[in-house]
């Protein structure tokens, strides 16, 4: 056997090297400050060894924001909700499921087919007219759904998916 020329080993190094680099560009940043929210399950990017993704406020706000006004069966009036698209954060952790499992810190959980949401701009809402939510007024995640801009949302099994006080998302 021969010994190896020196474009075939530039070209094995340059090989590795790009698939060092893909390998870490998945990576999701880590949280710096309290965990608010937990994406698990059929994932391709995290930001754990275990493949669970961990986000505080700060990355959240840091994914494009979005904002609508609605009204709710659970408030009075037409507010204000600025949160992170549903199909973005999905899309950032490469969601491969059909469904969600949305669970609330009281360990209220209901399950979202992600093909009835995906044509809607729904958001994780993590303010509330301005103001971020807390905890006793429903945040601080809320799944929240336009039902003023998209009347077809306006229904008691959509009101259902629609999970205050959110602290984790299963992929399934």
């Amino acid at each position: 056997m021969g010994i190896i020329s020196q474009s075939a080993l530039r070209l094995c190094i340059a090989f590795f090297v790009v698939i060092a680099s893909v390998s870490h560009a998945d990576e999701l940043p880590h949280p710096k400050g309290q965990v608010v929210l937990t994406i698990t399950g059929k994932i391709l990017n995290s930001n754990s060894e275990e493949g669970v993704v961990r986000l505080d406020m700060a990355m959240l706000e840091s994914l494009p924001a979005f904002t609508f006004q609605t009204v709710t069966p659970w408030t009075e009036g037409l507010h204000t909700y600025k949160g992170v698209l549903l199909n973005e954060l999905l899309a950032w952790v490469d969601a491969e499921g059909d469904q969600l499992k949305v669970t609330a810190l009281n360990d209220y959980s209901t399950l979202v087919e992600v093909s009835r949401i995906k044509p809607y701009p729904i958001i994780l809402a993590y303010k509330s007219d301005g103001d971020y939510m807390k905890v006793r007024n429903k945040g601080p995640l809320w799944l929240l759904y336009p039902l003023s801009d998209y009347p077809e949302l306006d229904t008691e099994g959509d009101y259902s998916s629609m999970v205050w006080q959110v602290k984790a998302l299963v992929v399934q």
